[in-house]
């Protein structure tokens, strides 16, 4: 199995794909997407971004918007176990917080309501609202969530990243619609996670992150509780992957920093959902350095 990316000035990245039950549904379920459909930028994870005080005024809005989809909630005899400051904090534990009141109602909808919800048990939809009226509103707290998450106060892990192994990589998306059109892996495709640090190859493939999965590098970097039920790996795509250029990952997972925050949750080295990788670069025209750098090389398809 291989995916090519093609690209302007007659580039192209060749990719061949690992043998396993969960790359070949996702293979087989991404070619049936408009490979036209897909684009790609280039993602630096890990860089520094000082705070200053127009954050301000470009997270107010937001913010706004975020208490006004709570208040709208509550409207519908929602009780939120919970309250968040009258102003941005900047604090990545308190849109934590607010993505895992996201997360968790979507899991709670696509289960039909049938079991309790998780942040108020007597929460039941009103008869005049079906489940697409509920996610599009608990969506729009997502929606900010992510925005604001550029701003925060960097913490220790994410200082430790930046200062060491700052993350570049380039990152294909497709434009699918809404995550009920995604991929979903049953448990055989899902064990694919736990491949990551066995596989011995430069260059490495992996899925992006995808609703309801978190990766354990982001919720390293975000301080977020790897032991919750979001943050357990990808377990469905849009389509979408992600190739680092370094080695950086692996540095990062066997560090002592991140080692010693896994065992403050009392988990093993061995049984952590890492990333979910496809396959490793074959061939290439160019570096990955020149596509992510030149802008005149664009992305035409994915074959």
């Amino acid at each position: 199995m291989f995916i090519k990316a093609i690209f302007t000035s007659s580039h192209y990245i060749l990719i061949k794909l690992f043998e396993h039950p969960g790359i070949r549904t996702w293979f087989e379920y991404s070619k049936e997407l408009n490979k036209k459909n897909y684009y790609f930028y280039n993602l630096k994870r890990g860089q520094p971004f000082p705070f200053h005080n127009e954050f301000k005024k470009v997270c107010n809005d937001p913010w706004k918007l975020i208490k006004q989809a709570l208040r709208d909630i509550e409207n519908l005899n929602y009780c939120i176990p919970f309250t968040i400051p009258e102003e941005f904090d900047f604090e990545q534990d308190t849109l934590n917080l607010l993505h895992r009141f996201f997360t968790y109602n979507a899991d709670w909808s696509n289960s039909n309501s049938v079991i309790e919800n998780p942040f108020d048990k007597n929460f039941q939809l009103p008869k005049n609202y079906n489940k697409k009226d509920w996610i599009y509103l608990i969506d729009q707290i997502n929606i900010h969530v992510h925005f604001l998450e550029r701003y925060t106060i960097p913490k220790a892990n994410r200082k430790f990243v930046e200062e060491n192994y700052p993350l570049e990589c380039l990152h294909f998306e497709t434009i699918n619609g809404h995550f009920e059109n995604y991929l979903n892996f049953n448990s055989v495709e899902y064990q694919n996670n736990y491949n990551f640090l066995n596989l011995d190859h430069e260059n490495l493939v992996t899925l992006d992150a995808s609703i309801l999965g978190k990766s354990v590098l982001q919720s390293f970097m975000e301080h977020d509780d790897p032991t919750k039920k979001d943050c357990q790996g990808r377990h469905c795509s849009a389509g979408g992957f992600m190739i680092y250029s370094d080695n950086q990952l692996r540095k990062i997972y066997t560090s002592t920093q991140f080692q010693d925050w896994i065992k403050k949750y009392n988990l093993e080295s061995s049984k952590i959902p890492y990333e979910f990788s496809i396959g490793y670069i074959q061939e290439q025209s160019t570096s990955l350095k020149n596509v992510s750098t030149q802008h005149f090389i664009r992305l035409e398809y994915i074959d």
